[in-house]
């Protein structure tokens, strides 16, 4: 039928030789043979077939013309048939894939961003101790953050006991770490007996007020943990205790 369209077959000979008009459309349409065929053709949608059709037309139309297996056999082998229609479309799905994926641009990988490390917070070591008289119940408190490099000093007029000087250095210490926004701490204290009641959160009659109030202050923190350390690891803030207790020149400074 190409052909025809085209004009690349020699009908003027052939049909002369059997008496019939060079006519195309009429070859494929009109003729009693043509016409047989095309009424046993196994097909739907058939061209409407008319004499005035243009073979182009013909051509458009017999696009959507849907071709169905053979019939009139005893017992036909279905199974080619079959397997012909489904590699027909495998192959027709494959071509439209291959012509999609060519239409979609190629794009370039970028490249990945390493993610930025996440800082590690750092941690600050506290270490405090008290000085205390038993004689005036008088203390000097002493701490220092050493990898903070400050160091601080108070004393306190009156406290009733040794433990109750060292649980109020611990007091003072962590009011000093917020009010320099540290909120990552270690707390050293050479008090074996305070560091474990901050450690089991217990307390006692003489520490109880105390004690409640570094249990506010604890709540302010990050991280925060107690050790016990021995005192001769501890000199420094047990010399800046001694230090704000001469201030109060209540103990001579060779002490």
């Amino acid at each position: 039928m190409w052909k025809l369209l085209g004009n690349a077959l020699p009908l003027g000979l052939n049909l002369a030789s059997l008496g019939l008009s060079a006519n195309a459309i009429r070859l494929l349409l009109s003729y009693p043979f043509s016409s047989e065929l095309w009424d046993i053709a196994p097909v739907l949608h058939k061209p409407n077939l008319s004499p005035n059709m243009q073979l182009h037309s013909l051509l458009l139309s017999a696009r959507q013309m849907l071709f169905l297996p053979p019939v009139g056999l005893s017992n036909p082998p279905i199974f080619p048939w079959t397997l012909a229609v489904v590699l027909l479309k495998a192959i027709t799905d494959a071509k439209a894939w291959s012509a999609a994926e060519a239409l979609i641009p190629l794009q370039t990988a970028k490249p990945s961003t390493p993610a930025p490390p996440i800082p590690v917070p750092s941690i600050h070591l506290c270490f405090v101790d008290a000085t205390w008289m038993a004689d005036s119940g008088n203390s000097g408190l002493g701490w220092t953050f050493q990898s903070a490099n400050r160091f601080s000093g108070s004393a306190s007029a009156f406290v009733p006991c040794a433990l109750a000087a060292e649980a109020l250095g611990v007091k003072h210490a962590l009011s000093s770490a917020l009010d320099h926004e540290l909120t990552h701490i270690q707390v050293f204290s050479d008090s074996q007996t305070l560091v474990c009641l901050l450690i089991a959160k217990e307390s006692t009659v003489e520490l109880r007020g105390i004690l409640f109030d570094i249990s506010l202050l604890c709540l302010q923190f990050i991280s925060l943990s107690f050790h016990y350390i021995p005192r001769s690891c501890n000199s420094l803030a047990d010399s800046l205790a001694k230090r704000a207790l001469v201030s109060l020149n209540l103990l001579p400074a060779g002490v």
